[in-house]
Formats: C-alpha cells, sequence, structure tokens
C-alpha cells in the first residue's frame, strides 16, 4: 500500500487522475469533507420514509448528512459544540445522543449530553436540539478517596483522588501521615518499579510515586516492601485519573491516583519541607453529567455513559431514555474501573478498561445495582472496545495500540473465558485497531491508517480478512489518523466511514464470505495425533504448524490449496482443497513413515513397484492370476479412483494411474476380500 511519500509524485498522481485507493470488494458511493474540521466518531439514523442519514462527530459539533441521494451526500445541519477531540453519537426512537470528551482547551466550557430530536427530519425542517446535564450519583466525587493536605498552608486542601482496585479499600479510618516521594537507582528514578534507596525515610510514612513504565501493584509492593503505609500514585498525563487495576498479589496498603497537576503541587512543596495529609474514605455526592468519552444506549433504553467528567472520576453512568428520551433519568453507577467504551444487551454490559488492559462482564439485570461477573486480559493489553456476537457467545476486542489485533473471545462460560484467534490489518500490519462492531457473521473494524475492514467471523476462531477500503492511502503508517469510526447498519446495505482527516465516506459491499479447511493429522500405523506438521502452500500464503493434537485450521476468500505436509520421519503428504465461500472443508490426513508396508490375507506376497514413480506407470508382482480390482486411497482416507485387472495368466501386471503428486494408499481386492495394501508415492 502507497503511504505519504513524495509530495511531487503524488501531485502528478492526482494531476493525471491515476491515483485509486486500496480496496478489496469495497466500493466508494459518495465523500463529505470537511475543511477546518476533523472527524471523529460516526452513527446512523434511518427514518420512517427510509431516508438514511450519517450522524457525524467532529472536532467542533455534529454534522447530519443524507446519504439517501448518493454519490451526492447532502449535509442537513452542522450543530456545533465545544472544540473537542472526541464525540460519540449513538440513538433511541428519533433521538440522537453525543457526548464529548475532554475539551481541547481545559477553560472551555463542557456541553454535556447532547439530544438532537431527528422527528421532523424527513419533512425538510431543521432538527430540534438542546444541552443537557443529568445528575448522577459520583461515589469519587469529593473524592472516592479522600486526600486532604494539612500543611504546608499554601496548598492545603482536598484533592481528587481515587482508590486503586487492588489491596484493601481506604475505611472510615482515616490515614495521617507525611507524604515522601519514591526514590530508586534506576532512572527515572521516582517510578516506583525497583526497591527504594530512601527506604528508611518512607518507612511509617505515604510513598509518593510516579506513573509510569512498570505495573501500579509493582509500584504499591515496592512501598509496602519499604515499609510505607499507603501509597499516592501520581499520573503521568493530564487529564483523568482511575481506579489502577491489576493482579492484588500480596499486596497489604491502600492506594490512590492522583492527577499530574495535584502531583506537580505537592513535590514542588516537597522540595521545600515536609507535606503531610490524611488519606481517606470519601463520601460520594451528586453530580453532573459534564463529559463523557463514549456512550451506548441498549435494545431497552438504557444508556451507558462510559469515562464520564474525566479526570474527576471516570464511572459508568446509567440512564433511562425509554421513559423520557428528552429528560434521561439516572439509574446506577459503576466505578470500579475506568471504563472508556462499552456495549450491552439483554441483562450483560461489556466494558472495555483501556488502562488496566481488560474487559469486564457486568450484570446489569438490576439497572439500580449492576454487578461484576468476569473479567479477562486482552491480547495486548489496551482495551479500547468491545462487541458481542449475535448469539451472545463471542466477544470481539480492539486494544488501540500500534501492532496490536482485533480478538475474539469465548465467553460462552464465564469461569472459562477462552481467546479463540486474532487478526491485524491486511493492508498495514502495525496500523491500531480503533472500533469493531459485529454485523450478522461479520466485523466492521475502523483501522486507523488502513482504512476500514471486513472480517468474516462466522467460524470465530478463525478470522478472515475478506473485504478492505483505505479511506486515507497518504496517512502515513502505524499511527492514529485515518478511519476513526464505521457504521454498517442501514437498511440499505450501505456503511457510513468517518476518515479523521478525509470526512465521512459512503460504501457499500456485498460481504463476501470466506471458505475454512479444518484437517487433522494422523499416523497411519498408530492412528495417532501427529503435532509439529509443517503446512505450506506459497502460492496461497498459507503456512501452519499443527498443534499438540494434530489440528490445523485455515480460512480465507474462495481459491484451490495445494499444500505440502511434512514431518521428519514421515513421508512429505500433498493435499488438495477446495475452499467454497461459506463451507467448511474437514479432512483427516494420514501421514506415513517411510518404510510403511501392510500385506493381508493368505495370498503370496505382493510388491509393488516402482515407489516412488515419477510418471504413474506401476507394476505389481506377485498376483495369482485371480485378483480383479485396486482400490486407490488418497491421504485422508477416501477413495481417489478404482482400477480393473483383468487376470491374463502372468504374475506381474502394469497399471498407469495418473494421480496427482502425493501419497496414496493402493488395496488390492479379489472379489470384495482385500488381498494386501501397499504404500503408492507419485512423484
Amino acid at each position: 500500500m502507497m503511504k505519504r511519500t513524495n509530495f511531487l509524485l503524488l501531485l502528478a498522481f492526482w494531476s493525471f487522475g491515476l491515483w485509486a485507493q486500496d480496496s478489496l470488494n469495497i466500493q466508494k458511493l459518495g465523500q463529505f469533507v470537511y475543511p477546518g474540521s476533523s472527524t471523529n466518531d460516526v452513527w446512523g439514523y434511518t427514518a420512517p420514509d427510509g431516508s438514511e442519514y450519517a450522524l457525524v462527530g467532529l472536532t467542533n459539533g455534529v454534522s447530519i448528512v443524507d446519504i439517501s441521494q448518493a454519490p451526492a451526500l447532502n449535509e442537513i445541519i452542522r450543530i456545533p459544540g465545544v472544540n473537542s477531540t472526541w464525540r460519540d453519537l449513538k440513538t433511541w426512537g428519533h433521538y440522537a445522543y453525543v457526548t464529548h470528551d475532554n475539551p481541547i482547551l481545559p477553560t472551555l466550557p463542557n456541553n454535556g449530553l447532547l439530544i438532537i430530536d431527528l422527528d421532523s427530519i424527513e419533512h425538510g425542517k431543521t432538527p430540534e436540539y438542546s444541552y443537557q446535564f443529568p445528575a448522577f450519583f459520583d461515589p469519587n466525587c469529593g473524592g472516592g478517596a479522600s486526600l486532604q493536605v494539612i500543611a504546608p498552608s499554601g496548598i492545603s486542601g482536598p484533592y481528587s483522588a481515587v482508590p486503586a482496585s487492588f489491596g484493601p479499600a481506604l475505611t472510615s479510618v482515616s490515614i495521617t501521615s507525611d507524604l515522601v516521594l519514591a526514590v530508586d537507582n534506576t532512572a527515572p528514578v521516582n517510578d516506583g518499579c525497583e526497591p527504594f534507596i530512601n527506604a528508611g525515610a518512607i518507612n511509617g510514612r505515604i510513598a509518593l510515586i510516579d506513573r509510569g513504565t512498570c505495573t501500579f501493584v509493582t509500584k504499591v509492593q515496592e512501598a509496602q516492601n519499604a515499609g510505607a503505609v499507603a501509597a499516592v500514585i501520581v499520573n503521568n498525563q493530564p487529564g483523568q485519573i482511575f481506579a489502577m487495576g491489576g493482579a492484588t498479589g500480596s499486596i497489604g496498603i491502600p492506594s490512590v491516583m492522583i492527577s499530574q497537576a495535584d502531583g506537580q503541587l505537592i513535590k514542588n512543596a516537597l522540595a521545600s519541607g515536609a507535606v503531610n495529609v490524611t488519606l481517606g474514605k470519601g463520601s460520594g455526592c451528586m453530580d453532573s453529567m459534564q463529559t463523557a468519552h463514549n456512550l451506548y444506549i441498549d435494545e431497552q433504553g438504557v444508556m451507558y455513559l462510559f469515562g464520564s467528567n474525566n479526570p474527576q472520576s471516570g464511572v459508568c453512568i446509567l440512564y433511562d431514555v425509554a421513559s423520557d428520551p428528552e429528560n434521561p433519568q439516572y439509574l446506577s453507577t459503576w466505578s470500579e474501573h475506568y471504563l472508556h467504551d462499552g456495549m450491552a444487551r439483554g441483562d450483560t454490559l461489556w466494558g472495555s478498561a483501556v488502562y488496566d488492559g481488560q474487559f469486564y462482564v457486568i450484570d446489569v439485570s438490576d439497572k439500580t445495582a449492576p454487578l461484576t461477573q468476569a473479567s479477562a486480559p486482552t491480547s495486548s493489553q489496551f482495551t479500547h472496545n468491545s462487541w458481542i456476537s449475535d448469539d451472545n457467545r463471542t466477544l470481539f476486542t480492539t486494544d488501540e495500540v500500534a501492532g496490536a489485533y482485533v480478538t475474539a473471545y469465548d465467553v460462552s462460560d464465564l469461569g472459562n473465558i477462552r481467546e479463540l484467534d486474532r487478526i491485524r490489518s491486511g493492508i498495514d500490519s502495525i496500523a491500531p485497531p480503533h472500533n469493531a462492531h459485529v454485523y450478522g457473521g461479520f466485523l466492521v473494524n475502523s483501522f486507523y491508517t488502513s482504512g476500514v475492514q471486513i472480517v468474516d467471523a462466522h467460524q470465530p476462531d478463525i478470522l478472515v480478512e475478506t473485504g478492505y477500503y483505505d479511506t486515507s492511502p497518504f496517512s502515513g503508517t502505524g499511527n492514529f489518523d485515518g478511519a476513526w469510526g464505521a457504521y454498517p447498519y442501514f437498511p440499505s446495505g450501505r456503511m457510513a466511514v468517518t476518515d479523521r482527516e478525509e470526512g465521512l465516506f459512503l460504501l457499500d459491499t456485498d460481504y463476501p464470505r470466506a471458505g475454512y479447511w479444518r484437517a487433522i493429522f494422523l499416523d497411519a500405523v498408530s492412528g495417532a495425533a501427529l503435532a509439529g506438521v509443517s503446512v505450506s502452500d506459497a502460492a496461497a500464503g498459507l503456512r501452519l504448524t499443527s498443534d499438540l493434537s494434530g489440528k490445523v485450521k485455515w480460512g480465507s476468500l474462495p481459491t484451490n490449496l495445494n499444500a505440502a505436509a511434512y514431518l521428519q520421519g514421515y513421508d512429505t503428504s500433498f493435499v488438495s482443497v477446495n475452499l467454497n465461500a461459506g463451507w467448511v472443508e474437514n479432512d483427516t490426513i494420514l501421514m506415513y513413515p517411510p518404510d510403511f508396508q501392510v500385506s493381508e490375507g493368505n495370498s503370496p506376497q505382493i510388491e509393488l513397484f516402482p515407489v516412488p514413480s515419477v510418471d504413474g506407470q506401476l507394476f505389481l508382482d506377485g498376483l495369482t492370476g485371480a485378483e480383479d480390482r485396486l482400490r486407490v486411497l488418497d491421504a485422508r482416507g477416501r477413495l481417489y479412483s478404482e482400477i480393473i485387472l483383468k487376470p491374463d495368466g502372468r504374475s506381474r501386471r502394469s497399471f498407469r494411474f495418473d494421480g496427482a503428486r502425493g501419497i496414496y494408499l493402493l488395496e488390492v481386492y479379489k472379489g470384495g476380500e482385500r488381498m494386501s495394501s501397499h504404500r503408492l508415492i507419485i512423484e
């Protein structure tokens, strides 16, 4: 794929109209650009008359675009909003709900929740909208933990702090002590990743540690080893603070996170003298929703706001929008971890805890009391989004880092969550995945610099890329430009995709199916499964190794495989497979040791030669003249051909076998009785 290279060269392509974007099985229907603004997420709305509209998030507002007359895309309205990199949009009935995360400038006012009434849009009227700030209970408001600076007086007062999800919880009994900045002997020296060289000063006090380099649990463990009574972790980037996650280990002291700005203020004061604080349990309070990173609305009309009111809490807030769509009613909060995104169906919320690198399974059968059921780490441990399959058995996740995967997990048994398969972009393997959406048996993935991807996920343990469209081929590689979101749920089958630089794309596809091959390799003599069999077909890009149970699996767009299977101590087997769209080919492949010979019955010894045969001309010696039929089985034990031999009084018979290169089993029959079996090799 071509990415940003020489500007003059690209100009030449544009000038002569030679440039075409990388695509496979996806066609462009139209495009709408936004000069002076970058796009973010996208959703869709279908009016009662069947007209379809793309709801486009912009850094400075929301755009509603009529896509029904493609290739003409007509903007109906652009609603201004606070400047923010992040917007998310979802619909309930004829209402659209829009959130934004922190403004680009912290001094800008927040818009809260934007509610757009789309009821009149099909009549050519301008949709009405309003900004609301619905109330919710924030367990971290005023401090999910309460960090109060007692001295020095110049920085005294309460500071926002969020307790970790591991270790003992803060109780109503407060801890009052001096803060001591941790120092170790490896740069950066304040990150607490190695034993503290100032353990004597920290013993009996509260350790102040910078975030970064190692896990939160490691930092708190080192503080505990140094004798600290608690640990305060300073965020290493501006913005949100959140509940630190990790395996509990042997942590016996409480810990909290504070913001980068507050941490720097405290460290400045420490440079001049002692800083005395009281660390305790916060009481929580009612707050109003100011910002949220993401939202989802389930089929029951329950709205979930994720990453809300950063940097203060990041709780997930549940609202009822079905009862009164213009006035969401607060239901509950879930605040065990910072959820970056999520989706819900039925009684289950699937939450993506990006900083924990895990997805959380939350029981929301009682919408007023969410209850965590299970969690599991994702493949690159930076869990950006999660989406459940239509049968609720497979969860698909993305990790928003370069070189990461879209990964499938079997969640049918929450006590035994298992990874099934993972896939990258076929255009650019280091492009970060952003959002994955389930569309029937397919995934539609926005993949930043490699555009949008279609994955056939009907066999979730064999994920196959069957389509792609690079929305911004000049965007470079491996960064966070390009395709942000994709909406595949229009009744027309069209797909709306937002590209951060190139605007809104309207695309079309027939969602091509993959073909699948599953095989097990067995020892032809003992029947034992064979691990470590190397299976390859260079033309098809196939290169597999059988697992401990002797199995391999493969999927691709329809093609013919001609694979060679090799294992030391066995003859090479050759397998031909026709992969047809939507079909699974299951095979048992028998591997023969070089000295394999079988003779059965009471007939004289029968010999086959030459083995191997180059031209297919073969001879059988030792026949009695009564044998009348040969059966040739392929390496999968299936009948390949049958040859009739007429008795002629001679003990040596010749015959020709015109099979493809490979290993076969030749069986000699007299009537219906098998007399002998022989290994047949064609080169």
